[in-house]
């Protein structure tokens, strides 16, 4: 299993902590792993790959500079369908 760091914003943090402490979930990476199969659905290896690519290079910093400025913050809604888009649009 590769192990992956993701900065998130306090609110989503504090919501992921709430499912844990409940028992609705053993750990945290159970809840991101579970929530990410359910969004992502039945995706490629190749697909895969390119979300871990996403991530490191658009997520993470996006993540960093939201930290450093809370107004730059973005909804999470239609992340999945932005992936597919911008990786459409690269792979034109």
């Amino acid at each position: 299993m590769k192990h992956v760091t993701v900065a998130l914003p306090d609110d989503v943090a504090k919501r992921l902590e709430e499912h844990v402490r409940s028992g609705e979930y053993t750990s945290s990476d159970e809840l991101v792993v579970e929530s990410l199969r359910d969004h992502l659905g039945e995706l490629q290896v190749e697909e895969v790959s390119g979300l871990e690519h996403f991530i490191r290079s658009h997520v993470v910093p996006a993540a960093q500079r939201a930290d450093e400025d809370p107004s730059r913050r973005r909804p999470l809604d239609g992340l999945v369908e932005r992936f597919r888009q911008r990786r459409a649009a690269e792979s034109s």
